[in-house]
């Protein structure tokens, strides 16, 4: 699948991703966060990847989003809860949605939202140095 095939906003550059400077996944870093296949993934699932990262499947397709609240800074992920109600900070109570906006502060930005890459086979890749719109899905 190419990037064409994706209906990919998120997707800069080609999917052959040697020519963009990625070693096919190698290692992982900030901008090239392994997370998983998209077979590993159901319509309605957010999931924590690490690297304070989410990574959600709804009707517009595959995205990821950042577990840091807005608030204070805590990782949701260590620190709350990710479920496909949505996220949880038990640092001091925020509460967003599952596309990351706030739903109960004292939060009251948004979650960033990061590039999603899928590749050929399916293996998905996230680039938290990347913030994008909300509203971009990779269609899979």
């Amino acid at each position: 699948m190419g990037c064409a095939a994706c209906g990919l906003v998120a997707c800069v550059g080609p999917v052959n991703d040697t020519a963009a400077g990625d070693t096919g996944g190698g290692p992982a870093s900030p901008s090239n966060i392994p997370a998983g296949n998209v077979a590993d993934y159901y319509s309605g699932d957010l999931v924590s990847v690490g690297w304070s990262v989410a990574v959600g499947y709804d009707q517009g397709g595959i995205y990821a989003l950042s577990t840091i609240c807005t608030h204070a800074g805590c990782d949701m992920a260590n620190y709350g809860r990710i479920s496909s109600n949505g996220i949880y900070c038990s640092c001091h109570g925020s509460e967003f949605d599952v596309d990351g906006n706030v739903v109960r502060g004292p939060a009251r930005r948004a979650l960033d939202h990061y590039q999603v890459t899928i590749h050929a086979n399916g293996d998905i890749y996230v680039d938290s140095t990347h913030v994008i719109s909300e509203s971009t899905r990779v269609a899979v």
